[in-house]
């Protein structure tokens, strides 16, 4: 991959990192690290975030109810903080991924009907 669609990935990644959250989210109650971790796994290394960058996305959520957190202490004493994606976060979830599908949709359906003009406007 070179530095041009690096940096046209990490501006669509910007885009998406609240519905791919809420995805995490969905399958299990996570920590901050397991969420970049998983991130990272689940989509073999394209998103590929800093722990920070969660933060702000997670405050928001829980100031909106939409998940909520569990402080637990680990066997090496240390407090780790788990995020439980709530009921009214897995409606909005549901309602973001149905609306993120049919934009997906439409970008595909406009990027193929581009690919035969291609062709022709090299002509």
């Amino acid at each position: 991959m070179n530095k041009n669609e690096e940096a046209m990935i990490t501006k669509l990644k910007r885009s998406t990192t609240e519905v791919l959250l809420l995805s995490l989210l969905s399958q299990k109650d996570m920590y901050g690290y397991q969420l970049t971790a998983e991130m990272k796994q689940q989509s073999n290394g394209l998103c590929n975030y800093n722990e920070t960058t969660f933060y702000p996305i997670l405050n928001r959520l829980l100031n909106q109810n939409m998940i909520s957190m569990t402080r637990m202490i680990t066997d090496q004493q240390r407090v780790r903080v788990y995020y439980h994606l709530e009921d009214s976060g897995k409606e909005y979830y549901e309602d973001l991924k149905r609306a993120c599908r049919l934009y997906m949709d439409t970008i595909n359906k406009i990027l193929s009907s581009s690919e035969g003009t291609d062709n022709e406007s090299d002509n």
